[in-house]
């Protein structure tokens, strides 16, 4: 059953392309609140974690379902020790009760650790790169 694209990032637009993302995702009883721009980042994890059990009781338990302490998983052909990453998840972000419950916590991991962007001084940065057309 494909997921309702309506609760896309709470857009009521019909949006084809988030569609394809959703049905992209590890099958689901419930679609993750999650806008698009989000979901795009996150779906390079989502095949590490299709084999995970829940709940998710602690971040050890983690850990564990994803091969333990020294485990690597490859990101964009680099090795990544998903002990790393969990370390950012906050105690209270446990139990993680489902898949859907645990992409929207990332989702949310990634907007709050997302430095914010000065957007004047990023474009004046990136004009002082650019050769003087004459």
């Amino acid at each position: 059953m494909p997921h309702n694209h309506r609760l896309a990032g709470l857009d009521p637009r019909p949006r084809p392309a988030y569609q394809e993302q959703l049905d992209g995702l590890p099958r689901m009883a419930h679609q993750p609140l999650v806008p698009a721009g989000q979901l795009e980042e996150l779906k390079v994890l989502l095949p590490h974690l299709e084999g995970l059990s829940f709940p998710i009781e602690s971040a050890g338990q983690f850990v564990d379902q994803l091969g333990g302490p020294g485990a690597t998983i490859k990101i964009h052909d680099v090795d990544m020790a998903p002990i790393r990453m969990i370390k950012f998840m906050p105690a209270y972000y446990f139990p993680v009760v489902s898949m859907e419950n645990l992409i929207e916590k990332m989702a949310e991991l990634v907007r709050v650790n997302r430095p914010a962007v000065d957007l004047p001084k990023e474009l004046g940065r990136l004009r002082d790169q650019l050769p003087d057309i004459d």
